[in-house]
């Protein structure tokens, strides 16, 4: 690792049930850089980049085999934080099993949840009048 990589995967094979989706990728990141991950359809693209952003933890039937290091820290050691310094935008819209405020925000807590930062992502968004039309609840599921 170089001191610009801020991502290192190392030997990743990643699996759906006994399925290799894929099978000792080593890739390092640098920061402050533009990466795109290139392929056909169904070569994993998708798999890796729910992997590193951690989105695969929720599916009962992924496991993983190698290393992604944020900074040379394990991911699985990262909580919410990475959520924060990382953007994927998926083919499918994916909501978690929570109300509309933690999808937007991804936070447990609505003790750390900046506001302004909620109400510009619903006006952005057009989230505005499905809020307004649900009298403002955010704590909807």
């Amino acid at each position: 690792m170089t001191n610009d990589n801020i991502i290192n995967i190392k030997n990743l094979n990643l699996f759906y049930s006994d399925k290799k989706a894929i099978n000792k990728c080593n890739m390092d990141i640098n920061k402050n850089t533009v990466t795109a991950i290139i392929g056909p359809s169904g070569c994993g693209k998708s798999t890796l980049l729910r992997s590193i952003n951690r989105m695969n933890d929720f599916i009962s039937t992924f496991s993983i085999d190698g290393k992604i290091l944020f900074n040379n820290r394990e991911m699985q050691e990262i909580t919410t934080e990475w959520y924060k310094l990382f953007a994927y935008v998926p083919q499918k819209v994916v909501l978690i099993d929570d109300t509309l405020i933690s999808n937007i925000t991804l936070e447990y807590s609505e003790d750390n949840i900046d506001y302004q930062k909620l109400n510009d992502s619903i006006k952005f968004s057009g989230l505005k009048k499905f809020v307004d039309k649900n009298n403002g609840n955010l704590n909807i599921i």
